[in-house]
């Protein structure tokens, strides 16, 4: 896999999605302060790389980072602190690049989310939420859903995203 190392957008990215990650995995939070903070870096690096006239696609990326996330959000696959984080680092991956990097990270999470189960020894559990949901059209317990750093897979499916696009998506 071919990363672009020499890419500061792809190395600010890289860092914002770790520091994320290192606060989700500290303190299961992903704070204001720091998401707010990480936007404005990343504006601000797209727009010195870009152009000033690169405003409207730090707005689009924002916007479209939002819309897909907030089914995903919706369904209580991911906590907001995986939304903001998205947010922030849109601005420095393309469209196509965003769209890859959240289909990856649904695979890495639902993989991480299966090994979560099974160490766990909740397998039934997620059964019976897994029926609930599919068959009954019912919403599981908040106690019973089964919670990973979500952040995790969000670093994972970044840097899968570069092997995706390579592949030019063809395997999807």
């Amino acid at each position: 896999m071919d990363l672009p190392i020499q890419d500061p957008k792809f190395l600010l990215a890289l860092a914002l999605l770790m520091v994320g990650m290192g606060t989700d995995l500290s303190s299961q939070k992903y704070p204001n302060k720091i998401f707010l903070v990480s936007m404005l870096v990343a504006a601000t690096l797209t727009l010195v790389a870009d152009g000033l006239g690169a405003w409207q696609v730090v707005l689009a990326q924002w916007g479209l980072a939002f819309a897909f996330f907030l089914p995903i959000y919706a369904l209580k696959a991911v906590a907001a602190g995986d939304v903001k984080l998205m947010i922030a680092v849109a601005p420095l991956m393309s469209s196509q690049q965003l769209f890859l990097t959240i289909l990856a990270s649904l695979f890495w999470g639902g993989l991480l989310g299966l090994f979560s189960v099974i160490l766990k020894n909740n397998i039934s559990s997620m059964w019976a939420n897994l029926q609930g949901m599919l068959l009954l059209r019912t919403r599981p317990k908040e106690n019973s859903l089964h919670r990973i750093p979500y952040t995790v897979a969000l670093l994972i499916g970044y840097l899968s995203s570069f092997l995706l696009q390579k592949s030019g998506g063809g395997w999807l």
